[in-house]
């Protein structure tokens, strides 16, 4: 199990687990690489997505770079993707003390990649921070 926090990381699974504060689905769209009708996501506000059922046979499909082993997480602050299912209906339930999140597990195919990362963010404050004290 192997936690990815960089842009352009990704992680492909014969299913995955979904969790964010922000849900975003997007109408069905053709895929290119697969010539098929996917169903895409996006996670905003802290996304986390982890492989919850392996490719069989383990060969990646949208990205070569793909995180392909049981467990293998994405952490960022948005992450978009796609299923070859429809999604279902997030459940919402308490993550942490003082926030709700968003859970959703998708079926198919499923390839999800870190568009802002986590680091990202932190260095944007870190700079903010800064010019801040100037003034």
């Amino acid at each position: 199990m192997t936690k990815y926090t960089q842009v352009g990381s990704s992680v492909e699974g014969a299913s995955l687990g979904l969790q964010t504060r922000k849900f975003l689905q997007r109408p069905p769209e053709k895929d290119s690489v697969l010539g098929i009708v996917v169903y895409p996501f996006k996670l905003g506000i802290f996304g986390l997505a982890h492989i919850a059922a392996e490719l069989a046979p383990k060969t990646a499909i949208w990205s070569t770079k793909s995180a392909l082993s049981l467990g293998d997480e994405l952490h960022g602050e948005s992450i978009s993707g796609r299923s070859e299912k429809p999604l279902s209906k997030p459940a919402v339930s308490a993550a942490t003390g003082t926030h709700r999140a968003s859970f959703i597990t998708t079926r198919g195919r499923s390839f999800a990649i870190i568009e802002v990362g986590v680091r990202a963010l932190l260095q944007k404050k870190a700079i903010s921070d800064k010019s801040n004290e100037r003034k």
